[in-house]
Formats: structure tokens, C-alpha cells, sequence
């Protein structure tokens, strides 16, 4: 699959960031559960699949600009308050996007909270979590021809468990039936 210019991971990563999460998402319960879905629903937006995982915004493609925007309403839900509702509409006016709120009633603060993870090191945000370097579950580390480092024991496990689940999955956007209708 293609990727955004502006993605700063290579495919290959983001696609392993996919399949561990969804991985996580079916065989665990409560948070840990919800906030690897909030990981596969932040990757599928950017990909165009489904609607903005934190707000439900509708542009496609997704842009640098609408998701710094959706990282910022990221933040706003997983912050306790910190992130005003003023300055979420000021960085959009800046960015020159619309300003969709945060889905309070449908997003929680670990899902949030995991989709300002993910965005953080998909967009390379410098102030974002981990200063936009690491991702927000461990991803194999790879040689250039997309083979786990051999030296790598940890790398080659994740590598398999990757395997494992895309031979065993089809992955299905999760569910947003709120956010068609929904309009900035």
C-alpha cells in the first residue's frame, strides 16, 4: 500500500505496526484491547479507509496538515483538559483545515491516548510522545531486504507473529457509523 509523503516510517514498518497491533486488538481484553484498535484505526485513516479515528473527519487524502489536526484532537482527548478547545481551532486555522472536535463520547483516553502514540511517530513530531521516534508497540528491526535481523532474536519473533496473524486475519476497518454524518 501506498503511503502519504509525509509518512515518515517506510511501509514496511507501518504495515508491521498494523498487523502487531490488530494482533494485540483480538487477543487481549478492556484497555490494552481498545487501544491497539485505535493503532489499526489511526493506520487506516491514513490510508484512506475510514473516517479520522479521534474526530471522525472526512478529507481524504489525509495531509500533513489534517493530521497534525487529528493529532492535536488526539492530545485534546488524552490530556485531561489540557489541550483547549481554543487552541485545537487555533492550530486548524493555522494549519487551514476545519475544525472537527474530538469524539468524547465514542473515543476514550487510552484510545486517544494511542492514537496521538501512533500519529506522534507516523508524522515524526519532535514534541510529540517520544519525540515522534519510536512507535507505540515494538516493531521488528529489519535489513534492507525486509528480513528480521538475524542477530536480532526479539526482531525475528515480532517478525513471526506477523506472519502468523496475516495468515490467519482479514483485517477490517473498525466500525465508525457516527462519523458519516457528522459534518465540522
Amino acid at each position: 500500500m501506498d503511503l502519504p509523503a509525509w509518512v515518515r516510517p517506510s511501509v514496511v514498518e507501518v504495515e508491521d505496526l498494523l498487523w502487531l497491533a490488530h494482533r494485540r486488538h483480538v487477543e487481549t481484553d478492556g484497555i490494552e484491547s481498545d487501544a491497539a484498535a485505535a493503532m489499526v484505526a489511526t493506520v487506516m485513516w491514513v490510508w484512506g479507509r475510514i473516517p479520522g479515528p479521534i474526530t471522525g473527519r472526512l478529507e481524504q487524502p489525509v495531509t500533513r496538515a489534517v493530521a497534525v489536526a487529528e493529532w492535536w484532537a488526539a492530545a485534546a482527548a488524552s490530556d485531561g483538559g489540557a489541550t483547549s478547545k481554543r487552541q485545537h481551532r487555533g492550530v486548524c486555522a493555522e494549519l487551514g483545515v476545519a475544525y472537527w472536535p474530538p469524539e468524547y463520547d465514542r473515543v476514550g483516553l487510552e484510545e486517544g491516548y494511542a492514537i496521538y502514540q501512533t500519529l506522534s511517530w507516523l508524522l515524526g513530531t519532535l514534541d510529540g510522545w517520544e519525540r515522534g521516534r519510536r512507535p507505540p508497540l515494538a516493531i521488528p528491526v529489519r535489513n534492507a531486504d525486509g528480513n528480521p535481523a538475524a542477530s536480532d532474536q526479539r526482531s525475528r519473533e515480532l517478525a513471526e507473529l506477523i506472519g502468523a496473524t496475516r495468515r490467519r486475519a482479514v483485517l477490517t476497518p473498525p466500525s465508525s457509523s457516527s462519523a458519516a454524518s457528522r459534518r465540522p
